[in-house]
């Protein structure tokens, strides 16, 4: 799967921090749909945070335990299998310093954007009230359980 590979060869920062830069696509389902509450916006930093700190630890279970679960099973079948793959790319500096410089409801979780990761940006996925990171394209968003 090219999900597992792109881990496998060190594609965590490339993963986690996509660009947010290029051309206009309106139909990508991650456009502003409205504002994030205080409550989901303190929940997103601290997902941010603890990726930060599995980054500089280079814990790969600590940041899969940060991915959205579906997303383990589709592309691991298991969060063991997730952390060994994900061990080498942790390593990426674009990981180790993340501060957030907005955060933005899209019609399928969040985006974020950060201040030190040059056109770069983040999407967070809300399954069963908790936030997840969410890989674009990866895992059909609308398959997850729903937020309850």
């Amino acid at each position: 799967m090219k999900f597992r590979h792109l881990l496998a060869i060190g594609g965590v920062a490339a993963l986690v921090l996509t660009g947010c830069g290029g051309g206009d696509d309106s139909s990508s389902g991650d456009e502003p749909t409205a504002t994030v509450s205080a409550q989901d916006e303190a929940a997103i930093t601290q997902v941010s945070a603890e990726l930060e700190r599995a980054a500089k630890a280079k814990d790969g279970v600590a940041f899969c335990d940060l991915i959205q679960p579906a997303l383990i099973d589709s592309a691991f079948g298991s969060k063991a299998r997730c952390a060994k793959a994900a061990r080498g790319g942790l390593s990426d500096p674009a990981l180790a310093d993340l501060e957030i410089e907005s955060i933005t409801a899209t019609s399928t979780g969040a985006n974020v954007i950060y201040k030190n990761a040059s056109d770069q940006n983040a999407t967070f996925v809300k399954v069963a009230g908790n936030w997840y990171i969410d890989f674009p394209g990866s895992v059909d968003s609308s398959s997850a359980p729903p937020d309850g």
